[in-house]
């Protein structure tokens, strides 16, 4: 099977995708599409975002899972790889980064929960949420990938 994808972002910011994809080895599978996901998202069966979604707040995240549910094939997924809060109250270093992205950006990093409250009216369920391979230093890093499916 032949996977393709499209690289949507706004066209400054894809001057520079080209030459990576070439050296890649992906380009000949890879259409760029300049646009802005807050406006609309390419069609697909598979919508990926990674450390994306904490740079916006939650109004802008419901309008990202709406077009991507507008988007999405039936039975078509949305996958959130990002820094994800721990649900029990706990030590983290996302919470200094949660202070950043609300100072900076007006963002937020988020718990599976709050992802959930955020992306499932749009026509998604929270499937899984795995956390990504421990580090070199034997811990187990911060990021997770959350899957959605959609209704």
């Amino acid at each position: 099977m032949k996977v393709r994808g499209n690289l949507l972002d706004r066209a400054e910011s894809l001057a520079a995708a080209p030459d990576y994809l070439v050296a890649v080895g992906v380009a000949e599978r890879t259409e760029l599409v300049a646009g802005n996901f807050l406006a609309q998202v390419p069609e697909g069966d598979l919508h990926v975002f990674s450390h994306v979604l904490h740079n916006w707040d939650d109004g802008s995240v419901r309008r990202i899972a709406a077009n991507c549910a507008r988007a999405a094939r039936p039975g078509g997924w949305l996958v959130v790889l990002d820094m994800v809060l721990p649900s029990a109250p706990q030590p983290a270093v996302g919470h200094l980064m949660d202070v950043l992205m609300m100072v900076l950006v007006g963002g937020a990093e988020r718990t599976p929960e709050q992802y959930q409250a955020l992306i499932e009216p749009a026509g998604y369920t929270l499937t899984r949420d795995v956390p990504l391979p421990i580090d070199d230093t034997g811990r187990q890093p911060p990021w997770r990938a959350l899957e959605f499916r959609r209704d």
